[in-house]
């Protein structure tokens, strides 16, 4: 899982392939999901957001409301 995120931010950074920041976050996504780790699927869910933001160009608000609502999980991690 972590490995997944820190590919999504490492490639976030670089901005070069947004495709493959966006796969790393699902993936990271899928695997916290899976073990129930929720301040992985929050930062999972606002890497997947920002990078469909800047493939489609529009707000994908359904995944910043389901982050935000995690935040206070984040918040005590």
């Amino acid at each position: 899982m972590r490995c997944e995120g820190v590919l999504t931010a490492a490639l976030d950074l670089l901005g070069d392939d947004v495709r493959e920041a966006l796969a790393h976050g699902y993936a990271e996504l899928e695997l916290a999901e899976r073990v129930g780790n929720q301040v992985h699927v929050a930062t999972a869910l606002r890497g997947i957001a920002r990078n469909q933001q800047r493939l489609a160009g529009h707000m994908p608000t359904s995944l910043i409301e389901r982050s935000m609502a995690l935040e206070p999980i984040v918040m005590a991690a």
